[in-house]
């Protein structure tokens, strides 16, 4: 009986090893794997992190156009609200200006502003695992790109529809209140979108997104219609970076 009680005692011990061992192989195993997610989440976020930062690079350049030609823009409006007004029964036509796939009477940015990125980031839940004030941050800044975007087509519809008054058109009371209202309308779109950039740039130097000044004066002088337009007229421009709550944008060394 002693025998026996000691056969069996042994093969329990042998079976509580093996146990332990499984039990320590899961566990490592789990661990190995929560490590191998852990690393994967680190790097798809580091790489959604460059890929942003490319992203607003693009969109810097975008929001210092939209800044700098602001007062460009409200000239050029002014302008054709002060030619409507002053119009008898007939519109004094606005001059109109062509250029390659793009007729207007008035030149201001019209940018697609770039989300892509920032949508496919977040639909594959790389930004959950972002730190959380930088993705609030992020939050914030696309949702004022994406109200930008939606402000972009109002802006292109009114700019296409404004071509109107490049043709000496009846001026009955109805026509002139529809023209006004219009160009009125432009005015406060093309405001809201002056400022929200302006909202963009500090987001994107919080967030150390912006590109060295050196790649947004070469971007504004070589790909920016706009301020070509308005430089070759005479017309006034902003020192974006004046306009900044703090002149913390510093050149590439």
């Amino acid at each position: 009986m002693r025998g026996l009680r000691r056969v069996q005692w042994g093969n329990w011990r042998s079976i509580a090893r093996e146990i332990a061992i499984i039990v320590v192989g899961v566990l490592v195993a789990l661990g190995a794997g929560d490590l191998l997610e852990s690393w994967n989440w680190t790097r798809k976020v580091a790489q959604a992190e460059l890929a942003l930062h490319r992203e607003a690079s693009t969109n810097a350049m975008y929001a210092v156009e939209q800044v700098t030609v602001a007062p460009c823009v409200e000239a050029q409006l002014a302008a054709a609200k002060e030619g409507l007004l002053a119009s008898g029964n007939v519109l004094e036509a606005m001059p109109a200006y062509a250029e390659p796939h793009f007729d207007y009477v008035y030149r201001l940015p019209l940018r697609p502003w770039l989300v892509s990125t920032w949508q496919a980031s977040n639909g594959d839940g790389t930004l959950a695992h972002m730190e959380s004030h930088r993705r609030t941050a992020y939050a914030m800044l696309y949702r004022q790109l994406e109200d930008m975007n939606v402000r972009a087509d109002q802006i292109d519809r009114l700019s296409s529809r404004a071509l109107a008054m490049a043709s000496p058109i009846a001026l009955d009371p109805h026509t002139r209140a529809s023209l006004l209202g219009e160009l009125m309308e432009q005015v406060g779109q093309s405001q809201s979108q002056s400022l929200v950039a302006l909202q963009v740039l500090v987001k994107m130097r919080e967030l150390e997104l912006m590109p060295p000044v050196e790649e947004i004066e070469k971007f504004m002088a070589a790909a920016s219609g706009t301020a070509d337009f308005c430089k070759a007229h005479g017309l006034p421009m902003a020192d974006w970076q004046a306009l900044l709550p703090e002149r913390a944008i510093k050149p590439a060394e």
